[in-house]
């Protein structure tokens, strides 16, 4: 049987962490950033822990992460997962087995009006790139992550509307009985 948890996946800039953490605010359970638990297990940043390694090191790191977050969560919690998550190793297989998975589906508009300053969350994948080189490589990662998104039990439109997509989530989890 499933953990009574909420995984929230897709791509960088949908709003899996901004969603996540009003989520786990306004319903009162626990809310886990993956990046962030990555972080503070291993004292660097993000940034830092791709530029000590490389993405594979990482994703090594980030599976470890989500094992244990697996592990050791019992009561009802949202986790935002990092963009490639789902698309490494077998975590999107973890990730359907311990919870449930919502896809945070998002046009290419709004990831790059997220991207472009709204949000100083730093992206180690498209730093340091600008407005054409992001859009292209956001429709590359697009193309090769679909396939693991699309493995969610659910999919839900980010139309930049947080009431709506916030009740889609509570209806999704209330159905589940995670709530």
């Amino acid at each position: 049987m499933p953990k009574p948890i909420i995984f929230l996946i897709g791509m960088p800039a949908c709003g899996k962490t901004t969603y996540a953490k009003m989520f786990a605010e306004t319903y009162q359970i626990n809310c886990i950033d993956l990046d962030e638990y990555l972080e503070k297990s291993e004292g660097k940043t993000i940034s830092e822990i791709f530029e000590a390694g490389n993405e594979d090191s990482f994703r090594e790191l980030e599976r470890d992460a989500l094992i244990e977050i697996c592990d050791k969560t019992n009561r009802p919690t949202i986790i935002s997962c990092g963009g490639g998550t789902p698309c490494f190793f077998d975590n999107i297989e973890v990730l359907n087995k311990n919870g449930i998975t919502i896809y945070i589906r998002c046009d290419i508009q709004l990831l790059l009006k997220n991207i472009s300053g709204i949000s100083p969350k730093p992206r180690p994948l498209l730093d340091k790139m600008d407005t054409i080189i992001i859009k292209k490589k956001l429709e590359n990662l697009i193309f090769t992550r679909n396939y693991y998104y699309h493995k969610a039990r659910y999919t839900l439109d980010n139309v930049d509307n947080p009431d709506d997509l916030l009740l889609q989530i509570y209806n999704i989890a209330k159905n589940d009985n995670l709530l």
